[in-house]
């Protein structure tokens, strides 16, 4: 459904005392600090509070109502923006709305007091449109024209050079106005600086301390957006009880309550990190994971850490607990059934390690193992980790010939079949037994005759070896020592 945004950007940054004098004057008083959370949240349409964050020597705001609408005209400042300015007289002030789902946008430029830009509208009307446009405004637009009494605004097309984009006022104010942010913060909205911030998030005192006394006493009804949350209290004492389980098996937990140990080539991993770790409420996840350092690997035997066609190594093992017999049921079980208890929630954590995780992980015991549960390159690459080049080889021969008539049905490129087996070539580089590529995928390579018409033969798909690609096999032939 696209964005559904609205904010004030302030410069300079506020503190904290200052965070507090503008929450007073805004109306929220009796709002307390709950702590750091996603900025995802508080873009999102299940905000709840007042968030207050900081990007580039500015500080944002958002909550519900934030950005006000249809009570201004021209260079009238809103209730809020006369309260910010009120506040702060000598500050920039940015405040800006879009939401995609109906095309509606806005942005207000507030200099020391001073409306400079203010420009609204909603399909298919411009509402307010005050002041000279902006730097920023006109370099977005690489030109503007009226056709039938109607002005378009066309912007660069960044995927064909040359070619231009044409947008109607409704269509493209919301992305202006999130570029006005740079202006503030020095970056556009949509840009990762502003989506890792973690701003605080501010809530009702009132209804904080109502939710922290339904949990701790067992009673009384907890709102949606607080179900899932225990008392931060409780969550360090279950910290402490589940370090205790894990100290004997020598898991070693570190400042983000990751739980982990290394055994069998293999990294065991249990993760109690909140989800949310407010001042006083924590909204915790308790999840699971084997990694093997394939990536780690990867990059030792071949120097990279892409494949040949372009894509990630990553360390997932891909091995899930259902699929060798380990029952999970994959509830969330901070999510009560019933009035919380902590010595229930604390005994469900004991049984789901003990009788879930644990388990897994004993199963999981070894990079052979791993194999024998995945198929194609990552079983291939796990036998070669794990040294057993037998079994290597028979699983680089059984994937050759499953691929081979593949990339004839489905009309590979010359470029992708090439990588293909290339990539194959650096696997069979590292066995002890030396294996032909290239003719093993070409005798794998069964079509029906319906399948042949118009498909390029066996030879015009597999490129000719260049000089470049046979230095390149010879050197990925070299025993791995050799390549540093």
């Amino acid at each position: 459904m696209g964005f559904s945004s609205e904010a004030i950007f302030i410069k300079p940054e506020l503190s904290k005392e200052e965070q507090l004098t503008l929450l007073n004057n805004l109306g929220y008083s009796d709002y307390i600090d709950n702590g750091e959370t996603y900025f995802e949240e508080a873009d999102s349409r299940q905000k709840h509070g007042v968030y207050i964050g900081h990007i580039n020597g500015a500080t944002y705001v958002i909550y519900d109502g934030v950005y006000e609408t249809g009570n201004r005209n021209k260079d009238q400042l809103t209730d809020t923006e006369q309260k910010i300015v009120d506040t702060f007289p000598n500050s920039e002030i940015l405040s800006l709305i879009n939401i995609e789902s109906v095309n509606a946008y806005g942005n207000s430029y507030i200099k020391a007091g001073t409306p400079i830009r203010v420009k609204e509208g909603a399909h298919p009307h411009v509402i307010t449109n005050y002041g000279e446009e902006l730097l920023i405004e006109k370099d977005y637009y690489v030109k503007k024209e009226h056709i039938d009494g109607n002005e378009f605004f066309y912007t660069k097309n960044h995927y064909q050079e040359g070619e231009l984009n044409k947008w109607t006022h409704d269509q493209i104010g919301g992305s202006v106005a999130f570029e006005l942010t740079k202006m503030i913060a020095g970056v556009s909205y949509t840009h990762d600086d502003i989506f890792y911030s973690e701003p605080h998030q501010f809530i009702p005192k009132n209804e904080l301390q109502n939710v922290l006394s339904a949990l701790e006493n067992g009673k009384g009804e907890i709102p949606d957006k607080y179900v899932g949350f225990i008392p931060k209290k409780d969550f360090n004492e279950l910290i402490d009880s589940v370090k205790e389980q894990l100290d004997s098996l020598n898991f070693k937990m570190d400042d983000q309550f990751n739980f982990k140990k290394e055994q069998n080539n293999l990294i065991y991993n249990i993760t109690f990190t909140p989800f949310k770790d407010n001042e006083h409420i924590v909204r915790p996840q308790l999840n699971y994971k084997i990694e093997a350092r394939r990536k780690e690997w990867y990059e030792e035997k071949f120097n990279r850490d892409k494949n040949r066609l372009g894509n990630s190594i990553n360390n997932n093992i891909q091995v899930d607990a259902h699929s060798i017999g380990i029952s999970d049921d994959r509830r969330d079980i901070f999510r009560f059934q019933g009035d919380y208890s902590y010595e229930k929630l604390s005994n469900e954590i004991l049984i789901k390690i003990e009788k879930v995780i644990l388990p897994y992980f004993e199963k999981v015991n070894g990079l052979e193992f791993i194999a024998e549960q995945n198929q194609s390159i990552f079983r291939i690459d796990f036998y070669l980790m794990a040294e057993n080049y037998e079994k290597a080889e028979e699983a680089i021969i059984a994937t050759l010939k499953k691929l081979a008539p593949v990339s004839v049905k489905e009309s590979w490129t010359q470029e992708k079949l090439n990588n293909v087996l290339l990539e194959f070539e650096d696997k069979s580089g590292l066995l002890s037994n030396k294996i032909d590529v290239r003719e093993i995928f070409e005798s794998a390579v069964t079509v029906d005759e319906d399948d042949k018409q118009g498909e390029p033969s066996l030879q015009e798909s597999i490129p000719p070896e260049t000089e470049e690609l046979q230095q390149q096999k010879s050197q990925l032939k070299k025993p791995w020592w050799k390549f540093w």
